[in-house]
């Protein structure tokens, strides 16, 4: 469960990291 959690954590990040990306390319 706990190993779980933290991929689900680690994938929740890419993600953020992903739309924070996006977004400045859009600013751009």
């Amino acid at each position: 469960m706990k190993k779980h959690h933290v991929d689900v954590l680690i994938s929740e990040n890419d993600v953020h990291t992903r739309i924070a990306e996006l977004g400045s390319q859009i600013t751009k």
